[in-house]
């Protein structure tokens, strides 16, 4: 896949996120969603909940919020591939943040208010990390000045407040590297001075200095396809990339950057080496980074720029035949900061390789693999030959699959919700992964609450769109804690009237699942007007907050206390 190939593919991909999501009516919205979706990994539910473009938005078009992090995004699709990020933009976003912190939430839609709440509570709880994030078709800002302004303003007292720019360029690589299959390649390094060799149960490693340059050619030969798919793949702190371009170039710096590196590690399928002092020639097969893109693609911009120093060197650890397992640990424990995507460690499970095989058979494509659909159909033709017209509402993702066992034959829906990132780790690595599957026998079970799931996911765009007018009606407000709610709905849909003795019974769970989807209107609105009751309720206390309790156990345990056995409605089936 080419950048041009890649545009016309992101084309293709809003047109069918405008069509399945009313909701989103603008290129900029359905380049977001696409973005936070594929590139940042949020969820259906997370990414509607997320995006507050509408009505008064000041220059906010998302905002996503976790414990220790506040990310606030702006989207800019164009055709005009060539032109710089406007400042202008840059401009009215920052003015945003300074409202979204200090200014009258009184007169934005409904959804801003709240996420403007949510943002000065956490801000003040917490004192999270806020990152703000411009994704554009475009190149970035011509230069950084009004960031470097917003930047030293905001961050007086502590550094809080972070900035990136996703780039044409760079969206295009991350994409393409999630694409991407280990491709076979080779190297050879120059390790300067005597290597240490260390082996142990049969794994060979040697440790050595390499010339950063010798790293950074190996960047421009392959591109992103030498890291691993497991890390971090130059995301994250723009600081640190600054710090460590500012001591590759630098003239009285370079030659401490050894000192104030942690180094590379990089497996292999085999090493060779031959040692000629005072330098080793080691030569590798089939190799990948496990740990220090980062560097290494830092390193790589400041050889383009023809900056890097010849006297740059750090530490590389190469380790030689390791299994798949131990791979993974390597991975786990050499990468201190949580990028690492532990999804793709068990995608090649046999449990998880049946049920999409069974999946298939039912007409729908399991995607146990990240960029597994797109990679096996990559045009739309193909999908559409394949799955029909509405093809995109086929492919079941395994994590969305895994919130919708968790919520609804778990009964955990906060879990579901508030440790999605761990729903697809195994119990070693503090998971949940057996949690999840261990108790699954029936690829229909993964289907039937996977497919509620949508249909609740519906009626809660519905509200959404309502809620993004200025004035939007009464009832409607008096439901916007629909918004936070799909697992927890989900939750109560097994409570109130699945039968707990027909566990693994298929014929009992056709039956049920049938009469729900057919009939959604009327079981849906039973669930939703009790619990609205109870919302009321709740809205009278003034520390009460809609994000809070759909994320808590406490809330599902209340909420479930509102249906007693007399008004539990158990379907039952001859």
């Amino acid at each position: 896949m080419n950048e041009e190939q890649f545009i016309s593919h992101l084309k293709i991909e809003m047109r069918e996120i405008k069509r399945i999501n009313p909701e989103i009516d603008s290129d900029h919205q359905a380049f977001l969603y696409w973005f936070l979706r594929e590139i940042f990994g949020l969820d259906e539910e997370d990414i509607t909940d997320c995006i507050v473009d509408g009505a008064e938005d000041k220059g906010i078009d998302g905002i996503y919020i976790t414990k220790n992090n506040i990310y606030i995004f702006q989207a800019r699709f164009t055709e005009n591939f060539d032109r710089h990020f406007p400042e202008t933009k840059l401009i009215k976003t920052f003015n945003g943040i300074r409202w979204l912190r200090d200014g009258d939430l009184s007169k934005v839609n409904p959804i801003l208010k709240e996420k403007g709440e949510e943002f000065r509570d956490i801000l003040t709880t917490y004192f999270p990390k806020v990152n703000i994030i411009f994704i554009t078709t475009s190149k970035g800002p011509i230069n950084d000045n009004e960031i470097q302004k917003f930047l030293e303003e905001m961050n007086q007292l502590e550094s809080t407040y972070y900035v990136d720019v996703y780039d044409l360029k760079r969206i295009f690589h991350e994409y393409r590297l999630r694409l991407m299959q280990q491709e076979e390649n080779e190297a050879t390094l120059t390790l300067i001075g005597e290597p240490h060799q260390y082996e142990e149960d049969n794994i060979r490693t040697i440790v050595g200095t390499v010339n950063g340059k010798e790293l950074a050619q190996l960047h421009l030969k392959y591109g992103y396809s030498i890291y691993s798919r497991n890390v971090r793949y130059f995301l994250g702190d723009i600081k640190i990339n600054k710090e460590i371009l500012r001591t590759a170039s630098n003239v009285n710096e370079s030659r401490f950057f050894w000192f104030y590196n942690n180094g590379i590690v990089i497996t292999c399928d085999e090493f060779t080496y031959r040692e000629t002092k005072p330098i080793t020639k080691i030569k590798l097969k089939n190799f990948q980074i496990v740990n220090g893109c980062q560097t290494v693609n830092t390193l790589a911009k400041a050889l383009e720029k023809g900056i890097l120093r010849d006297d740059v060197t750090l530490l590389v650890k190469i380790i030689e035949k390791p299994d798949k397992d131990f791979v993974e640990k390597i991975t786990l424990y050499t990468n201190s900061q949580s990028a690492i995507k532990m999804s793709d460690f068990i995608s090649n499970e046999p449990l998880q390789v049946m049920f999409h095989k069974q999946l298939k058979e039912l007409g729908y494509f399991y995607e146990h693999k990240r960029g597994m659909f797109n990679s096996l159909y990559p045009s739309r033709k193909e999908k559409i030959e394949k799955f029909g017209q509405n093809y995109s509402e086929k492919v079941i993702k395994i994590e969305d699959a895994a919130q919708a066992i968790m919520a609804f034959f778990n009964q955990e829906p906060a879990k579901a919700k508030g440790s999605k990132s761990l729903l697809l780790v195994k119990e070693q690595f503090g998971g949940y992964y057996e949690e999840v599957f261990g108790n699954i026998k029936l690829a229909k079970e993964i289907l039937f609450p996977w497919l509620l799931l949508k249909k609740i996911s519906e009626k809660r765009k519905e509200i959404k769109k309502h809620l993004e007018n200025l004035n939007p009606p009464q009832e409607i407000l008096q439901k916007d804690w629909v918004l936070h709610a799909d697992l927890f709905i989900l939750s109560l849909f097994y409570h109130v009237y699945f039968d707990k003795t027909k566990l693994h019974d298929e014929n009992y769970l056709e039956s049920f699942f049938n009469e729900i989807l057919n009939n959604f209107e009327k079981y849906y609105s039973y669930i939703i007007e009790r619990v609205n009751e109870k919302i009321n309720e709740k809205r009278k206390d003034p520390l009460y907050s809609h994000t809070k309790f759909f994320k808590s156990e406490a809330g599902i345990g209340e909420l479930k206390a509102i249906f007693s056995e007399k008004d539990n409605k158990i379907l039952k089936f001859e």
